[in-house]
């Protein structure tokens, strides 16, 4: 788990989500102050999402693992959910791809559904609309896309 963590954390200053979900249900109740914990010391914070948990951070699922996919499923279907080309081979999209092409109406046939159950977390997620479109710039010396600074804020995101 502690490989876990530290994956979390990197991905989290490089993508800045604006929520985290973390299930909660049994004994995965203890990821929160333990998360907790990690974010004052390495300094980094991010919000944790909440659903059917009595307004506490995490993610309680009430139904069942094919119930919670096929709430998702249509995400597929419309082509909203893509995959990067440039990882193809690597180990975890093939691992993806696999329990993918293993799910079925009567329930999910991979050798492990870690997968399913990440994706199956997007149907609980707060959709966010952005305040603006945000012109992106390819940092040489970081190697990774940033906003532009140099674009003036006018303030339009917000209320006076």
């Amino acid at each position: 788990m502690d490989k876990n963590i530290e994956d979390l954390f990197r991905y989290v200053s490089i993508y800045k989500p604006l929520s985290v979900g973390v299930e909660v249900s049994g004994q995965q109740g203890g990821f929160i102050q333990w998360l907790k914990k990690e974010m004052i010391s390495k300094n980094t914070f991010f919000n944790l999402a909440s659903d059917n948990n009595g307004n506490k951070e995490g993610i309680r699922p009430n139904t069942n693992k094919l119930v919670r996919f096929n709430v998702v499923l249509p995400l597929f279907k419309m082509k909203k959910i893509w995959f990067p080309t440039e990882l193809r081979e690597s180990t975890e999209l093939r691992e993806a791809m696999d329990e993918l092409r293993n799910a079925s109406g009567s329930g999910f046939k991979s050798k492990h559904d870690d997968f399913i159950d990440t994706v199956s977390m997007l149907g609980v997620l707060s959709p966010y609309k952005p305040t603006r479109e945000e012109e992106y710039v390819y940092d040489e010396y970081n190697a990774r896309w940033k906003v532009d600074e140099e674009e003036e804020n006018t303030g339009s995101s917000y209320i006076f």
